[in-house]
């Protein structure tokens, strides 16, 4: 395991990865849902490496189109496990497999941009160095990494663990089976408070922030919110982007009362549709070239589907715009 030496296999983890090679995990474990990935993978590999002995040119391009999808293959092992391994004072595979992980990709990248039949004989051996990389990968993983997982981090961060894996979707697999006690556990959990406002701070799915936070976050964003509820009623807006004008006197007033009267039949028809549930979003852009502004007109529905209400987003593009052309040029 060269690419991984130094810094993690100081402290003997090669010794203890031979002394737990044959662990075992229930079905669905993340560690399970882990390995049966690397074995779509491990497939996917020898075919590349059978289609570049045969200079098989279309094969071999197909098979690193798929294998793009290593960024996020290799992105829930880096964002999920690692930082609990961190958290646990293990730093080696933050230290170096991150790195390497991120050499992968750059360099499978590189080939499904650049490898065609033409250069195939300047590329092929970098082809092959990095499709070897990738099987040497899996073997650290699973000799190495999910061992050292396994001893050190907790039945709570592996319930955590598996709470988050599928927010990442599958990427070799179509699907993977439950974790029976992962599933019991995560049943079982008991929220802190079932207030949402409780001490000060507000709750939300994704975490909690207190209204200090959250009126600062809303002042950065780069774009205009505006929130219209299930009466059409304008009820909220931040105007960070300052595209258009946003007036506190229209707060607490129908969103009817804010719009020309050429306008209103279309906005009237927009909300009905929302409500309807004909369709949940649309998109328009300003005529402007030099300065595109994109709004999107949501629904907002709860948990059930019920409609609460309507957000309109309003971005300005030009500073993209201006990027790309850079970039072209």
């Amino acid at each position: 395991a060269s690419d991984w030496s130094s810094d993690v296999c100081s402290s003997d983890l090669e010794t203890q990865a031979a002394e737990t090679a044959d662990y075992q995990v229930p079905e669905g474990h993340p560690v399970d849902v882990l390995r049966r990935e690397n074995r779509a993978l491990e497939k996917l590999l020898n075919n590349a490496l059978s289609a570049l002995s045969a200079g098989d040119v279309p094969i071999l391009s197909a098979a690193f189109k798929t294998l793009r999808n290593i960024d996020t293959l290799y992105s829930k092992k880096e964002s999920i496990l690692m930082p609990m391994l961190l958290h646990h004072g293990i730093t080696g595979p933050n230290d170096v497999m991150w790195g390497v992980d991120d050499e992968i990709k750059a360099e499978v990248a590189r080939l499904d941009q650049f490898l065609t039949a033409e250069n195939f004989n300047d590329e092929k051996a970098s082809a092959e160095a990095v499709l070897k990389r990738m099987q040497e990968m899996i073997y650290k993983e699973e000799n190495i990494f999910f061992p050292l997982c396994l001893e050190h981090l907790t039945e709570e961060e592996w319930i955590d663990a598996y709470r988050d894996l599928p927010e990442m979707g599958f990427v070799f697999i179509e699907d993977a089976p439950k974790w029976t006690h992962g599933e019991e556990a995560l049943a079982a959990r008991v929220p802190e408070t079932d207030d949402p406002l409780a001490g000060g701070v507000l709750r939300f799915p994704g975490g909690k922030l207190t209204m200090a936070q959250l009126n600062g976050l809303f002042k950065v964003l780069p774009i205009d919110i505006t929130f219209i509820d299930e009466n059409d009623i304008n009820r909220f807006f931040t105007n960070a982007g300052k595209v258009f004008s946003r007036p506190l006197s229209a707060l607490d007033r129908s969103t009817y009362e804010c719009h020309p009267e050429r306008v209103k039949p279309m906005v009237k028809k927009l909300l009905d549709d929302f409500k309807s549930g004909a369709r949940d979003y649309m998109e328009v852009w300003t005529p402007n070239e030099d300065h595109p502004v994109r709004v999107l007109y949501m629904a907002v529905r709860d948990e059930s589907g019920n409609y609460l209400g309507a957000a309109e987003l309003v971005e300005d593009f030009t500073s993209v715009k201006e990027r790309f052309e850079g970039l072209k040029k």
